[in-house]
């Protein structure tokens, strides 16, 4: 079967942002409308998703419903020091730095069109242990041989 928005399927977005009570009003929302299938993806910190699945509506609960927590691996680093368990993305200083360094290209001069698309080239990689041991996770020695910083 092909699935087609509008005809067979509608996916309906909610955004929660991290707070815990707006995912909660979300869930029962999307409960009241009695969908074939719920699928919640949480991406917030850990905290809000211990808020959010401790208040889901029991009736939720069933084979129609699914809701996890599909990043682990969150894209920026304070993700990792507001309680993400893992962040690998590009370093944020480093492309600052970049972009200072283009700017400054085209201020002497340089056109836009003339310059070389820039790309991210330094990432780093942060590890929160106390999120980690909270889901009881254990973090291999070898990964974090590798981390550029630990949050304890």
């Amino acid at each position: 079967m092909k699935w087609t928005e509008g005809t067979n399927v509608q996916i309906d977005v909610r955004w929660g942002n991290g707070d815990g009570e707006r995912v909660r009003s979300f869930t029962s929302e999307l409960v009241q409308l009695a969908p074939d299938v719920i699928l919640g993806v949480n991406t917030a910190p850990v905290r809000a998703l211990k808020q959010a699945t401790r208040t889901v509506p029991c009736n939720c609960r069933d084979s129609r419903c699914a809701i996890g927590c599909c990043e682990d691996i969150f894209p920026i680093r304070y993700h990792a020091l507001d309680g993400g368990m893992i962040s690998y993305g590009p370093d944020f200083i480093d492309l600052h730095r970049q972009a200072a360094a283009y700017v400054d290209r085209i201020l002497k001069g340089a056109k836009p069109s003339d310059l070389p698309v820039q790309t991210p080239t330094k990432f780093e990689l942060v590890v929160n242990l106390k999120t980690a041991k909270a889901l009881g996770f254990s973090m291999p020695p070898t990964l974090l041989a590798h981390v550029d910083e630990v949050i304890e």
